[in-house]
């Protein structure tokens, strides 16, 4: 079963502050996830929901698009602009 499948959904932000400054660790958070939408929510941040392995299957949970799970983005710099990046669901 793939991420669709399994309705493994999931919202984030990111803030235009690290699309500006940070280009590398912005692709590295959206390589994690199918983004099929993105808005801007904030002044000063974008909303992306998308589909991630890293994301809990929604499968069983009848939700509505409002009530998709957000997660945090935690990123931790290795070395020549490469990061590690853990979902935690908030």
């Amino acid at each position: 079963m793939n991420i669709v499948e399994q309705d493994r959904r999931g919202r984030f932000f990111i803030a235009k502050e690290i699309m500006i400054n940070n280009p590398a660790e912005c692709i590295q958070i959206l390589s994690d996830v199918l983004v099929i939408n993105a808005r801007y929510a904030y002044p000063e941040k974008i909303q992306y929901i998308g589909y991630s392995i890293h994301f809990d299957s929604l499968h069983d949970e009848l939700l509505r698009p409002e009530f998709i799970p957000t997660y945090e983005c935690q990123i931790t710099a290795k070395e020549d602009n490469e990061y590690i990046v853990n979902w935690v669901r908030e």
